[in-house]
């Protein structure tokens, strides 16, 4: 059986490029063995654009995430490596499963990736709950 691979971009992020970044991306994942399980456009204003890559992630059992670059993922890259690779398609630089990103916690005393997604506790508790993080308290 092939790897899985999970296809993420924001639409208003590729704009008029979009049909070129889902061919790239899923040309690549192919070339590279993986099977396209699923294919994620999602608005840059969805208020979780994450929360449904990492549901998809879980649900396809996913060992990769391909995005056109790594702004589609408004600075979330670590909620994709905890779980898989990921694969850069502009670049081809690949992340491995636990990259170690900069270690830099924001205000709320986790990573700043997760600092600007949330709007209200429920919403917050449960990205945590998706993405299996634990808040980190500030020294």
């Amino acid at each position: 059986m092939k790897k899985r691979a999970v296809l993420y971009l924001l639409k208003d992020l590729s704009g008029k490029n979009q049909e070129r970044h889902e061919r790239e991306m899923a040309n690549l994942a192919r070339e590279w063995g993986f099977d396209v399980a699923r294919r994620l456009a999602i608005p840059r204003t969805s208020t979780t654009p994450l929360m449904g890559l990492v549901k998809s992630m879980y649900k396809v059992e996913a060992a990769a995430v391909f995005v056109p670059n790594l702004a589609h993922l408004m600075r979330g890259e670590r909620a994709v490596t905890e779980r898989c690779l990921l694969v850069d398609t502009s670049t081809r630089a690949t992340y491995r499963k636990y990259h170690k990103w900069p270690n830099t916690l924001g205000s709320k005393g986790y990573s700043r990736d997760f600092d600007f997604v949330f709007d209200d506790a429920e919403k917050e508790e449960a990205w945590l709950a998706a993405c299996r993080l634990t808040r980190i308290e500030p020294q």
